[in-house]
């Protein structure tokens, strides 16, 4: 075998295996049509790990928005945006969903915080900035609605949703805090 087939060969596998490692398994989801298929979804993502999400949807409750995306590139980090925004039916659901919440909150260092001013609403914050990453609630009591963030190497040109629910230091957290 000649030299230039060689060096022909050599590049084609050079070119492969850098395609094999920039390639990624993208998923988009945007809604689901009831809870069954929130839980279903939830479940088969990977994201039932997450403190703040619920797990199925309150009777109670309306999703007003669910966006998720994930891009898993085998050797890049990986980036992840899923975003849930729940109204409640009345006062008592939306207490009770907060109640969740709060009995995550802790002293200890894997235990939630709470954020009473966090861009005028109440947040549970799981991971703020830790690794670029970003799992918290914002509680709206007055409108009776929830917004769960979960971020994961994402820009904030990238962000989906109302980029007033992002923290003031997005992308710049000075004290990064993560529960896991």
């Amino acid at each position: 075998m000649s030299k230039a087939k060689i060096m022909i060969l050599i590049v084609m596998l050079a070119l492969t295996t850098v395609l094999f490692f920039l390639s990624s398994d993208k998923k988009e989801i945007k809604g689901f049509k009831d809870a069954k298929e929130y839980a279903q979804q939830f479940a088969q993502t990977g994201n039932g790990q997450l403190k703040v999400f619920p797990d199925v949807i309150p009777d109670e409750a309306v999703q007003k928005d669910y966006y998720y995306y994930a891009n898993t590139p085998p050797i890049l980090s990986a980036k992840y945006q899923i975003h849930l925004k729940l109204e409640f039916s009345s006062k008592v659901s939306y207490d009770q969903e907060v109640s969740r919440l709060s009995e995550l909150v802790g002293n200890s260092a894997k235990k939630i915080k709470v954020n009473d001013d966090f861009q005028g609403k109440k947040a549970f914050i799981a991971v703020m900035g830790e690794k670029d990453t970003y799992e918290y609630a914002v509680c709206d009591t007055d409108g009776k609605t929830i917004d769960y963030i979960y971020l994961q190497s994402i820009g904030e040109s990238s962000v989906e949703f109302d980029k007033g629910l992002l923290p003031s230091d997005y992308g710049n957290v000075k004290e990064a805090y993560n529960i896991y």
